[in-house]
Protein backbone atom coordinates (compact mmCIF):
# COMPACT_ATOMS: atom_id res chain seq x y z
CA UNK A 1 0.00 0.00 0.00
CA UNK A 2 1.47 3.00 -1.05
CA UNK A 3 0.10 6.17 1.21
CA UNK A 4 1.94 9.33 0.17
CA UNK A 5 2.67 11.40 3.59
CA UNK A 6 1.49 14.51 1.57
CA UNK A 7 -1.71 13.41 0.72
CA UNK A 8 -2.40 11.72 4.77
CA UNK A 9 -1.80 15.88 5.60
CA UNK A 10 -4.45 16.34 2.99
CA UNK A 11 -6.31 14.06 4.34
CA UNK A 12 -6.00 15.43 8.09
CA UNK A 13 -6.27 19.07 6.74
CA UNK A 14 -9.98 18.28 5.30
CA UNK A 15 -10.62 16.98 8.55
CA UNK A 16 -9.41 19.43 11.07
CA UNK A 17 -11.06 22.17 8.75
CA UNK A 18 -14.29 20.90 8.01
CA UNK A 19 -14.50 20.90 4.27
CA UNK A 20 -12.46 21.04 0.79
CA UNK A 21 -12.27 24.34 0.39
CA UNK A 22 -11.37 25.44 3.76
CA UNK A 23 -8.72 22.38 3.47
CA UNK A 24 -7.33 24.31 -0.03
CA UNK A 25 -7.19 27.76 1.58
CA UNK A 26 -5.17 26.71 4.63
CA UNK A 27 -2.70 24.24 2.57
CA UNK A 28 -2.63 27.22 -0.63
CA UNK A 29 -3.66 24.90 -3.36
CA UNK A 30 -6.95 24.36 -5.09
CA UNK A 31 -9.96 22.54 -4.38
CA UNK A 32 -9.59 20.81 -7.05
CA UNK A 33 -6.20 19.61 -5.82
CA UNK A 34 -7.50 18.30 -2.47
CA UNK A 35 -10.02 16.91 -4.16
CA UNK A 36 -7.55 15.01 -6.39
CA UNK A 37 -4.89 14.15 -3.70
CA UNK A 38 -7.82 12.68 -1.82
CA UNK A 39 -9.21 10.66 -3.88
CA UNK A 40 -5.80 9.10 -4.84
CA UNK A 41 -5.38 8.17 -1.13
CA UNK A 42 -8.55 6.57 -1.57
CA UNK A 43 -7.48 4.62 -4.53
CA UNK A 44 -4.07 4.18 -2.81
CA UNK A 45 -5.62 2.58 0.35
CA UNK A 46 -8.48 0.64 -1.46
CA UNK A 47 -11.00 2.00 1.42
CA UNK A 48 -13.16 5.00 1.07
CA UNK A 49 -12.24 7.77 3.45
CA UNK A 50 -14.67 10.41 3.15
CA UNK A 51 -18.24 9.57 4.08
CA UNK A 52 -20.34 11.47 1.02
CA UNK A 53 -23.42 10.42 2.10
CA UNK A 54 -23.18 13.56 4.75
CA UNK A 55 -23.52 17.21 3.77
CA UNK A 56 -20.48 18.52 6.00
CA UNK A 57 -17.45 16.26 5.35
CA UNK A 58 -16.73 13.55 7.29
CA UNK A 59 -14.36 10.60 7.64
CA UNK A 60 -15.18 7.25 7.46
CA UNK A 61 -13.76 4.69 10.36
CA UNK A 62 -11.30 3.78 8.06
CA UNK A 63 -10.24 7.50 7.31
CA UNK A 64 -10.05 8.17 10.85
CA UNK A 65 -7.72 5.62 11.43
CA UNK A 66 -5.16 7.16 9.01
CA UNK A 67 -5.44 9.95 11.11
CA UNK A 68 -3.33 8.81 13.39
CA UNK A 69 -0.59 8.26 10.83
CA UNK A 70 -1.12 11.98 9.72
CA UNK A 71 -0.77 13.31 13.44
CA UNK A 72 2.39 11.21 13.49
CA UNK A 73 4.23 12.35 10.26
CA UNK A 74 2.88 16.00 11.59
CA UNK A 75 4.48 15.81 14.80
CA UNK A 76 8.00 14.31 13.18
CA UNK A 77 8.23 17.41 10.66
CA UNK A 78 7.40 20.06 13.47
CA UNK A 79 10.28 17.95 15.44
CA UNK A 80 12.31 18.40 12.57
CA UNK A 81 11.92 21.60 12.13
CA UNK A 82 12.30 22.76 15.59
CA UNK A 83 15.91 20.60 15.33
CA UNK A 84 16.24 22.28 12.53
CA UNK A 85 16.40 25.97 13.83
CA UNK A 86 17.77 25.45 16.44
CA UNK A 87 20.68 24.21 14.44
CA UNK A 88 20.58 27.10 12.14
CA UNK A 89 20.46 29.86 15.64
CA UNK A 90 23.16 27.57 17.12
CA UNK A 91 25.80 27.82 13.82
CA UNK A 92 27.62 30.88 13.70
CA UNK A 93 30.85 32.65 13.00
CA UNK A 94 32.96 33.29 9.58
CA UNK A 95 33.75 30.77 7.17
CA UNK A 96 36.17 31.88 4.57
CA UNK A 97 35.69 30.36 0.90
CA UNK A 98 38.99 30.18 -1.45
CA UNK A 99 37.51 29.56 -5.58
CA UNK A 100 38.41 30.09 -8.80
CA UNK A 101 36.17 32.38 -11.31
CA UNK A 102 33.45 30.17 -12.84
CA UNK A 103 33.07 28.04 -9.26
CA UNK A 104 32.56 31.63 -7.32
CA UNK A 105 29.63 32.75 -9.93
CA UNK A 106 28.30 29.00 -10.36
CA UNK A 107 28.48 27.46 -7.14
CA UNK A 108 29.56 29.79 -4.37
CA UNK A 109 27.57 32.99 -4.75
CA UNK A 110 24.07 30.71 -4.74
CA UNK A 111 25.84 29.26 -1.43
CA UNK A 112 26.24 32.62 -0.08
CA UNK A 113 22.71 33.57 -0.71
CA UNK A 114 21.39 29.99 0.57
CA UNK A 115 23.63 30.36 3.72
CA UNK A 116 22.53 34.48 4.50
CA UNK A 117 18.76 32.73 4.24
CA UNK A 118 18.89 29.98 6.43
CA UNK A 119 21.62 30.63 8.87
CA UNK A 120 21.50 34.16 9.53
CA UNK A 121 24.44 33.96 12.18
CA UNK A 122 26.86 33.02 10.05
CA UNK A 123 29.09 34.96 7.18
CA UNK A 124 30.76 33.53 4.62
CA UNK A 125 33.74 35.75 2.95
CA UNK A 126 35.28 35.18 -0.19
CA UNK A 127 38.57 34.94 -1.92
CA UNK A 128 38.85 34.64 -5.67
CA UNK A 129 42.18 32.77 -5.81
CA UNK A 130 43.86 30.13 -8.41
CA UNK A 131 43.20 26.87 -7.82
CA UNK A 132 46.50 25.55 -7.13
CA UNK A 133 47.37 27.54 -4.32
CA UNK A 134 44.17 25.75 -2.56
CA UNK A 135 45.60 23.70 -0.78
CA UNK A 136 48.27 25.61 0.64
CA UNK A 137 45.94 28.44 1.67
CA UNK A 138 43.24 25.77 3.30
CA UNK A 139 46.00 23.83 5.20
CA UNK A 140 47.87 27.01 6.21
CA UNK A 141 43.85 28.58 7.41
CA UNK A 142 44.41 31.04 4.90
CA UNK A 143 40.79 29.88 3.38
CA UNK A 144 38.52 27.23 5.53
CA UNK A 145 37.02 25.81 2.21
CA UNK A 146 38.57 26.14 -1.30
CA UNK A 147 37.25 24.31 -4.89
CA UNK A 148 39.66 22.96 -7.19
CA UNK A 149 39.51 21.73 -10.59
CA UNK A 150 40.68 18.07 -10.40
CA UNK A 151 39.77 14.83 -8.35
CA UNK A 152 43.43 14.94 -6.12
CA UNK A 153 45.49 12.51 -4.57
CA UNK A 154 44.86 13.01 -1.20
CA UNK A 155 47.94 10.56 -0.29
CA UNK A 156 49.89 13.78 -0.44
CA UNK A 157 47.21 16.48 1.17
CA UNK A 158 47.33 14.94 4.96
CA UNK A 159 44.97 16.99 6.76
CA UNK A 160 42.55 17.95 4.15
CA UNK A 161 39.42 16.46 3.44
CA UNK A 162 37.88 16.38 -0.25
CA UNK A 163 34.12 16.48 -1.61
CA UNK A 164 33.99 15.70 -5.06
CA UNK A 165 30.82 18.17 -5.99
CA UNK A 166 30.45 18.61 -9.71
CA UNK A 167 31.55 16.54 -12.97
CA UNK A 168 31.56 19.31 -15.76
CA UNK A 169 31.84 18.00 -19.23
CA UNK A 170 35.21 19.50 -21.34
CA UNK A 171 33.68 21.47 -24.66
CA UNK A 172 35.84 21.77 -27.96
CA UNK A 173 35.21 24.85 -29.36
CA UNK A 174 35.85 26.76 -32.22
CA UNK A 175 35.36 30.60 -33.60
CA UNK A 176 31.91 30.28 -35.27
CA UNK A 177 33.61 32.43 -37.96
CA UNK A 178 35.39 29.50 -39.38
CA UNK A 179 32.28 27.63 -40.19
CA UNK A 180 34.02 24.33 -39.15
CA UNK A 181 31.99 21.09 -38.37
CA UNK A 182 34.55 18.55 -37.39
CA UNK A 183 37.72 17.87 -35.05
CA UNK A 184 39.63 17.13 -38.11
CA UNK A 185 39.13 20.49 -39.38
CA UNK A 186 41.01 22.25 -36.70
CA UNK A 187 44.58 20.13 -36.49
CA UNK A 188 46.50 22.82 -38.86
CA UNK A 189 44.69 25.62 -36.95
CA UNK A 190 45.75 27.94 -33.69
CA UNK A 191 44.82 27.17 -30.21
CA UNK A 192 44.28 28.77 -27.32
CA UNK A 193 45.55 27.06 -23.63
CA UNK A 194 46.20 27.82 -20.28
CA UNK A 195 49.08 28.38 -18.49
CA UNK A 196 47.73 25.41 -16.04
CA UNK A 197 49.34 22.23 -16.96
CA UNK A 198 45.88 20.24 -15.48
CA UNK A 199 43.88 22.59 -17.63
CA UNK A 200 46.02 21.68 -20.27
CA UNK A 201 46.05 17.97 -20.16
CA UNK A 202 42.32 18.44 -21.72
CA UNK A 203 43.86 19.88 -25.15
CA UNK A 204 46.46 17.40 -24.83
CA UNK A 205 43.70 15.12 -24.77
CA UNK A 206 42.06 15.87 -27.56
CA UNK A 207 45.55 15.99 -29.65
CA UNK A 208 46.30 12.21 -28.90
CA UNK A 209 42.20 11.31 -29.49
CA UNK A 210 43.08 12.96 -33.09
CA UNK A 211 46.28 12.43 -33.83
CA UNK A 212 47.78 16.16 -34.12
CA UNK A 213 50.46 18.27 -32.66
CA UNK A 214 48.49 21.50 -31.43
CA UNK A 215 50.06 25.22 -31.92
CA UNK A 216 49.28 27.02 -29.01
CA UNK A 217 49.50 31.02 -29.98
CA UNK A 218 47.27 32.31 -26.90
CA UNK A 219 48.08 31.15 -23.27
CA UNK A 220 45.46 32.70 -20.70
CA UNK A 221 44.86 32.58 -16.87
CA UNK A 222 40.94 32.22 -16.98
CA UNK A 223 38.43 30.89 -19.26
CA UNK A 224 36.71 33.94 -19.86
CA UNK A 225 40.01 35.48 -21.30
CA UNK A 226 40.06 31.94 -23.34
CA UNK A 227 36.80 32.07 -25.06
CA UNK A 228 37.32 36.01 -25.51
CA UNK A 229 39.82 35.37 -27.65
CA UNK A 230 37.98 32.29 -29.02
CA UNK A 231 35.07 34.83 -30.36
CA UNK A 232 37.47 37.06 -31.58
CA UNK A 233 38.68 34.20 -34.50
CA UNK A 234 41.87 33.46 -32.80
CA UNK A 235 42.06 30.16 -32.09
CA UNK A 236 40.31 27.14 -30.87
CA UNK A 237 40.25 25.70 -27.63
CA UNK A 238 39.00 22.91 -24.91
CA UNK A 239 37.08 24.72 -22.04
CA UNK A 240 34.99 23.33 -19.45
CA UNK A 241 30.60 23.64 -20.00
CA UNK A 242 30.42 25.65 -16.65
CA UNK A 243 32.65 28.15 -18.07
CA UNK A 244 30.88 28.06 -21.71
CA UNK A 245 27.45 28.15 -20.36
CA UNK A 246 29.02 31.73 -18.40
CA UNK A 247 30.76 33.22 -20.76
CA UNK A 248 30.39 31.69 -24.43
CA UNK A 249 28.86 33.78 -27.35
CA UNK A 250 27.15 33.49 -30.59
CA UNK A 251 30.95 33.94 -31.83
CA UNK A 252 31.45 30.86 -30.50
CA UNK A 253 30.51 27.71 -31.10
CA UNK A 254 31.08 23.99 -29.91
CA UNK A 255 32.18 20.83 -32.00
CA UNK A 256 31.18 17.34 -30.79
CA UNK A 257 33.99 15.35 -29.80
CA UNK A 258 32.68 11.87 -28.13
CA UNK A 259 34.70 10.91 -25.12
CA UNK A 260 36.52 13.80 -24.35
CA UNK A 261 35.75 13.54 -20.48
CA UNK A 262 35.16 15.87 -17.63
CA UNK A 263 36.95 17.80 -14.90
CA UNK A 264 36.12 17.35 -11.40
CA UNK A 265 35.28 20.23 -9.28
CA UNK A 266 36.36 19.52 -5.62
CA UNK A 267 35.72 21.13 -2.36
CA UNK A 268 39.34 20.75 0.58
CA UNK A 269 38.61 21.57 3.59
CA UNK A 270 40.90 21.02 6.65
CA UNK A 271 39.93 17.28 8.41
CA UNK A 272 40.95 16.34 12.11
CA UNK A 273 38.71 15.22 14.70
CA UNK A 274 37.43 18.43 15.25
CA UNK A 275 37.27 19.68 11.63
CA UNK A 276 35.22 20.34 9.49
CA UNK A 277 33.25 22.32 11.97
CA UNK A 278 29.45 22.45 11.95
CA UNK A 279 30.06 26.14 10.15
CA UNK A 280 31.95 24.53 7.52
CA UNK A 281 30.18 21.55 7.04
CA UNK A 282 27.47 23.87 6.27
CA UNK A 283 29.42 25.81 3.69
CA UNK A 284 29.94 22.70 1.71
CA UNK A 285 26.44 21.33 1.80
CA UNK A 286 25.21 24.60 0.40
CA UNK A 287 28.01 23.91 -2.23
CA UNK A 288 27.20 20.94 -3.01
CA UNK A 289 23.78 22.03 -3.39
CA UNK A 290 24.67 24.45 -6.03
CA UNK A 291 25.94 21.49 -8.22
CA UNK A 292 23.20 19.23 -7.92
CA UNK A 293 21.17 22.71 -9.04
CA UNK A 294 23.34 23.03 -12.08
CA UNK A 295 23.02 18.69 -12.78
CA UNK A 296 19.40 18.92 -12.74
CA UNK A 297 19.44 21.76 -15.06
CA UNK A 298 21.97 19.99 -17.44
Amino acid sequence: MDLDPRRLLTLQAVHRHGSVSAAAAVLRITPSAVSQQLAALERASGVALIDRSERAVQLTAAGLKLMDAARQIERALDDAGNELGSRQDSITGTVVVGAFQSAIISLVSPAVVAVRDRFPGLSVQVREVADAAIPRMVRSGEIDVGTVEARLNLSGLRGLGAVAVLDDPWELVAPTMWGVRTVSELTTRAWVSTFDDARADALSQVAAMVGFRPRIEHRCVEYPSVLALVAAGAGAAVVPRMALTLFGSSQVRSIALPGLGSRTVTVLHRSSRSEPSAAVSVVIDMIGASAAAIRRST
